[in-house]
């Protein structure tokens, strides 16, 4: 399972770096998308940078999103004072152990795709001359015409943040609440609704949903949330190579 996951992103990451950043014709389509949606009389996007939009579909979506990890560490934090205190059983302690992952690949996902923004200093719709903005633009490895100021906008993070949940599809769906009592064989089983393949389907639209405000918005191309998604995949691949997300789990 988890050579053929790689593959595909070995495969799939090749693809995305020609077609976006290495041959000029895959950025022509990222920019024609970006003008479909940009008005030349106005000198304005879909849906406005500011305002309710911002408030609303922006910021919002973002901040209920931050109560998920923190559920996740109260359920880690939880399950360590009953190690502690009374002794964990074989299914509790697997409970457990999936909390943990799903609570590291979860942070790291967003963690991860945010410092590689900071670091690729690529420039986002809004800041490029077709639309408005007082630069033109470079692919991923020419040099910056605007360091060095620094804008933050590959991959896309919103998206990075609604693929994170994907982490629930790589520790065998959504783990029981650890505080249950007496948890024994037959308790860690779920309802199809909360499964791996579930959240991969919940993951995906969420993303879409929190990147096409962004991308209506003008502060992203359509290609930097499909990279979004190849970063979350990436790290959370690492996380099982270092154990911290089990194998069996993915397999399972």
């Amino acid at each position: 399972m988890t050579q053929r996951i790689w593959l595909w992103l070995l495969v799939t990451g090749v693809l995305l770096l020609l077609l976006t950043e290495v041959f000029p014709w895959g950025h022509a389509v990222d920019m024609w998308f970006a003008q479909l949606l940009y008005d030349d009389a106005t000198g304005r996007f879909v849906l406005l940078h500011k305002g309710w939009v911002e408030k609303y579909l922006h910021n919002l979506p973002q901040n209920v999103l931050r109560i998920v990890p923190v559920y996740m560490l109260i359920q880690v934090v939880y399950g360590g004072y009953l190690k502690w205190k009374t002794g964990l059983n074989a299914v509790q302690h697997e409970v457990w152990r999936r909390w943990i992952g799903l609570l590291i690949g979860a942070v790291a996902t967003v963690v991860v795709v945010n410092v590689i923004k900071s670091q690729t200093n690529v420039a986002c719709p809004w800041d490029l001359k077709p639309f408005g903005g007082e630069w033109t633009y470079v692919d991923l490895f020419t040099a910056r015409p605007w360091a060095p100021q620094v804008i933050k906008c590959w991959p896309a993070g919103h998206g990075a943040a609604g693929f994170s949940i994907i982490a629930v599809a790589f520790v065998m769906g959504w783990p029981p609440t650890i505080w249950r009592k007496n948890l024994v064989v037959g308790d860690d089983r779920i309802p199809t609704w909360l499964g791996a393949k579930a959240f991969v389907w919940y993951a995906l639209f969420l993303s879409t949903a929190l990147g096409a405000v962004r991308i209506l918005q003008g502060g992203h191309f359509l290609s930097h949330h499909l990279w979004a998604l190849w970063w979350v995949l990436v790290v959370l691949m690492i996380l099982v190579e270092l154990g911290v997300i089990k194998k069996r789990w993915l397999n399972d």
